[in-house]
């Protein structure tokens, strides 16, 4: 299964590097997968929403995603 087709809920996405930048529903972020349209194919993307207002897209491949039923 890919991200676009995952269906549990996100709690976090974490950056991919040193620095300890996320967003989380603890935070009041809703997130959410979607596909951005790409040459041949969608590309995933994580759209970060503040009181319904997109306030960040972020590509899939730049954060490690955490979801709410995971250990």
């Amino acid at each position: 299964m890919n991200i676009l087709e995952d269906k549990r809920p996100i709690e976090a996405i974490y950056w991919n590097n040193a620095e300890d930048a996320q967003y989380s529903t603890k935070g009041g972020f809703e997130i959410e997968a979607y596909g951005e349209p790409g040459m041949y194919c969608c590309i995933p993307f994580f759209a970060v929403k503040h009181d319904g207002v997109i306030v960040a897209r972020v590509p899939a491949w730049q954060v490690s995603v955490h979801y709410e039923d995971a250990p």
